[in-house]
């Protein structure tokens, strides 16, 4: 800390200078003033004030006690007051020691001794003022500095809360898709089974119904076989779907150029949704070729569409959209590493609570009256999704609409021949829309 000097205000005579060379015979350093206003200006940068008292009778006061009233918390100015014992001035030394505050009264005559030891104490006590305030600056930016680190750490706490929150999320997603995932696979297995053992069973029934077709003559019971013969194949069609799902139907997967089988049924399935419903198609331009069974893949957009139909009963839009991906979506972990080609089938319909979604893969299960449907049409597409080597997800609102996401592995290999070869016949539309 450097050294401040005591101020010195006497005004009259040889005053100053004798305090001066009292002062530095006690090795402190002074500074004669010349005016009060002088003195006011210096205060700041010195350590203790020695004044006559009449260098302050007759001035204007107002600046000191200004800046006596301005000082900071930490400071209180010392002064030392010389004054002469005179009869009838204790009202205006009174008055003199309330506006100087933190002030000794000596009485001139006075020993230079106790002219040193007041001024002594008083610089002593301004130091200690000036120490206070350099920890006070020091605790105050230690706090600003604490401050500003809770800051920084509740902030880095909050990302790392945030990233936490995230990753859990993720992986109660992830679980939730490994635990659907298996519950797939276990009724999948289950359901291949039953649908095997009951195939064999129908085979044999329509083998019987067909020998006893051609050696019936009765037009009545001739009549009743063709509804058995009826049954049996809409049985058959089930088992199918049933199969479709197992994963265990046979296809014939091959390159495909997947924009090219949608502009194929494009026609098709705006006949069958009807006048009430608007088909959109956004087809990405350079889409790669897919692994797929051509013919399945066309069912399962049908299948689709139909369902988007029943979901819009007061009309709406129907928009199918493809487009590439270069790894598969987060949404779907059971996807191997490696480059898909996406088949969106999205609607404006009435929506799916989340509970209705969680069960919308289920086998059976459906919303729609007695006799609409078997619960087996997105079930099927799933089947057909993961045989395929992809996966199929569903996103849905109520009152927004679904999207239903197909998601296909890649192909390098050149695509095959013209896709529209082999329409769909319009019984088969007529069975998958039964199917649903």
């Amino acid at each position: 800390m450097p050294n401040r000097p005591t101020l010195i205000l006497a005004p009259r005579g040889r005053d100053a200078k004798v305090i001066s060379f009292a002062l530095k015979e006690a090795g402190l350093e002074s500074s004669e003033q010349r005016s009060l206003a002088e003195l006011v200006a210096n205060l700041s940068c010195g350590s203790a004030a020695v004044v006559a008292e009449e260098a302050l009778l007759h001035e204007n006061r107002a600046e000191l006690a200004r800046w006596l009233a301005e000082q900071p918390p930490w400071s209180d100015f010392p002064f030392v007051l010389l004054t002469l014992r005179m009869p009838g001035n204790g009202q205006m030394l009174a008055g003199l020691t309330e506006l100087l505050g933190n002030v000794t009264v000596l009485e001139r005559p006075l020993a230079a001794a106790s002219l040193r030891s007041a001024v002594r104490a008083a610089v002593r006590a301004r130091a200690r003022q000036l120490e206070s305030a350099q920890y006070l600056q020091r605790l105050q930016d230690l706090t600003a500095t604490l401050e500003q680190r809770v800051d920084e750490r509740t902030r880095q706490l909050s990302e790392t809360n945030a990233r936490l929150h995230a990753e859990i999320a993720e992986r109660e997603r992830t679980e939730a898709a490994l635990r659907q995932a298996q519950k797939m696979e276990a009724v999948g297995q289950l359901t291949g089974g039953i649908a095997h053992d009951f195939n064999n069973l129908l085979m044999a029934v329509t083998g019987n119904l067909d020998l006893l077709k051609g050696r019936l003559s009765d037009e009545r019971l001739a009549r009743y076989l063709s509804n058995a013969i009826y049954a049996a194949q809409r049985g058959s069609n089930l088992v199918n779907q049933l199969l479709a799902f197992s994963r265990k139907q046979q296809l014939k997967p091959q390159a495909v150029n997947v924009n090219d089988l949608i502009g194929n049924i494009e026609e098709l399935i705006s006949q069958t949704l009807g006048a009430g419903i608007r088909v959109e198609n956004r087809r990405q331009s350079d889409l790669w070729s897919a692994i797929v069974d051509p013919t399945q893949l066309e069912l399962m957009i049908l299948n689709l569409a139909i369902n988007a139909r029943d979901a819009m009963a007061a009309g709406g839009t129907l928009t199918i959209e493809t487009f590439n991906l270069h790894e598969p979506p987060s949404s779907a972990p059971e996807l191997a590493p490696g480059a898909y080609v996406c088949v969106a089938v999205r609607d404006t319909g009435i929506g799916m609570s989340p509970e209705v979604l969680a069960r919308a893969f289920d086998p059976f299960f459906t919303t729609k009256p007695p006799g609409r449907g078997t619960g087996l049409g997105l079930s099927q597409v799933y089947g057909f999704a993961r045989q395929s080597g992809g996966a199929v997800r569903i996103e849905s609102e109520p009152g927004v609409g679904t999207v239903v996401r197909i998601f296909l592995p890649r192909s390098d290999l050149p695509t095959c021949g013209d896709l529209s070869a082999e329409k769909l016949p319009n019984d088969s539309l007529h069975i998958q829309a039964q199917a649903e």
